[in-house]
């Protein structure tokens, strides 16, 4: 089978099928280390009919291109964790978040977009008809949506929110100048922290999202191991350390972690400034297709994270 893409060679900008809601010129995981050809005009055909036009490289899949940035404010509340929660897709990590976006946030970010571009004007008119209907459409969109985004909360963490105070869409990453896919919510966690005797322990590793552990029938291949994508994962937690409590260099020093394989890495780095703990967390994954040999490279990571996920960190009572 063939697919077709569109190529303006002046520019070097790829147009290709689409497989979600992505900026024009941005190559969708799938794509990514493909080649394509593009196709002879007619009077090269002429004098060579067997003329199967110039090869060209689609982009290769590259973790700074397939990057995810989450950012989280973590307030501890008895025994609730009031979060505020960023998200960040570029590249091919936006397709499984696509799914957020309702029908007003993908045709608002297209009229935005397209507006841009005088000389060219862009009006969109409907009848009242058509506008009643539209509105009505987008109400139920958004009633869903909200839904999703519950739902997307509770597979992060692996358990429902109690309260969702906010959310929403900043941006729906369909601007070539601002292709990044983001929103944002601010909930409240039940059971994210417990009392030791007069300390405090919090699950810090589930403010990084639930992790997939491997089977034993998983750990050794025969295979290439063919990843969706390339990508590199990034977390920046910072955690309020509550009134009359303290936090200890070993706890600290307890979350840090460093593995680094041919296949990828997996960091974390852990520090405590004027009452607030920041935690940065990396997951990267550096290739789109592990071979065989290399595998065991990659479920090193893969098992670093899942174990981190696990993690605890103390707060003691001063």
């Amino acid at each position: 089978n063939s697919l077709w893409l569109g190529y303006i060679k002046d520019i070097d900008t790829i147009y290709l099928p689409p497989v979600g809601y992505f900026a024009p010129g941005e190559v969708p995981a799938i794509f990514q280390g493909e080649k394509a050809r593009i196709m002879p005009d007619k009077k090269t055909l002429k004098k060579d009919k067997f003329n199967l036009g110039d090869e060209i490289a689609l982009r290769a899949s590259d973790p700074d291109y397939n990057r995810t940035t989450v950012s989280i404010t973590a307030v501890p509340d008895g025994n609730t964790l009031i979060i505020d929660r960023d998200m960040r897709m570029t590249g091919g990590a936006k397709l499984s978040s696509m799914y957020l976006l309702c029908e007003e946030d993908i045709v608002s970010a297209y009229i935005r977009y397209l507006r841009k571009h005088e000389p060219i004007p862009f009006r969109f008119t409907e009848n009242k008809k058509k506008a009643g209907e539209r509105t009505e459409r987008y109400a139920d969109g958004r009633k869903r949506q909200y839904d999703r985004l519950k739902e997307e909360i509770a597979e992060y963490h692996g358990s429902e929110a109690i309260d969702i105070t906010d959310s929403g869409i900043i941006s729906a990453g369909l601007d070539p100048d601002c292709p990044t896919l983001e929103y944002r919510m601010k909930y409240v966690m039940d059971g994210m922290t417990r009392k030791a005797g007069k300390n405090i322990i919090i699950p810090v590793g589930k403010l990084m999202n639930s992790q997939r552990g491997l089977l034993p029938s998983e750990r050794l291949r025969s295979d290439d191991a063919h990843l969706p994508m390339a990508r590199d994962i990034s977390y920046s937690i910072t955690l309020k350390i509550p009134e009359g409590y303290t936090v200890s260099t070993s706890a600290l020093n307890s979350l840090k972690r460093d593995v680094s394989t041919g296949a990828g890495s997996f960091k974390v780095n852990a520090s405590s400034d004027n009452g607030l703990i920041i935690i940065n967390v990396s997951k990267r994954y550096d290739k789109k297709i592990v071979p065989a040999s290399s595998w065991a490279q990659l479920t090193e990571i893969i098992d670093a994270a899942a174990q981190w996920e696990g993690t605890t960190l103390l707060l003691e009572q001063k």
